[in-house]
């Protein structure tokens, strides 16, 4: 935005703050799914053995308006990850049980020292 002679960034606020974010979570979906099957063949073509997760969208609880990305890993499964906002760690316990924890991807890199 102009002010005087000079341009600013201007941030939305309030619920165009939220569509904003929105937005910008729904763009990533998009963009992660198409490099998603692009690397997944690439690996696959070279013997590389491990899974390209995706990017996918939750609805904020308290904000429905808002939309949030997320990544998931499995334990055991080698897997390239796609940064989002949060990421899931699954651990399978039995069949069809697991253990989930979902962390923001700030604090999951600072645990687990991912690079």
């Amino acid at each position: 935005m102009r002010n005087g002679d000079k341009f600013e960034s201007y941030t939305p606020t309030g619920i165009y703050g939220s569509r904003l974010r929105s937005l910008k979570a729904l763009d990533t979906t998009r963009i992660s799914r198409a490099q998603q099957q692009a690397l997944q063949d690439y690996c696959q073509r070279n013997g590389i053995n491990v899974y390209v997760g995706v990017v996918e969208l939750v609805q904020d609880k308290k904000d429905p308006d808002l939309m949030h990305t997320w990544t998931g890993w499995l334990e055991g499964v080698p897997t390239w990850l796609p940064q989002a906002e949060f990421l899931v760690f699954n651990k399978r316990l039995g069949q069809d049980e697991y253990e989930t924890i979902s962390v923001p991807w700030d604090e999951a890199v600072a645990i687990c020292a991912i690079t």
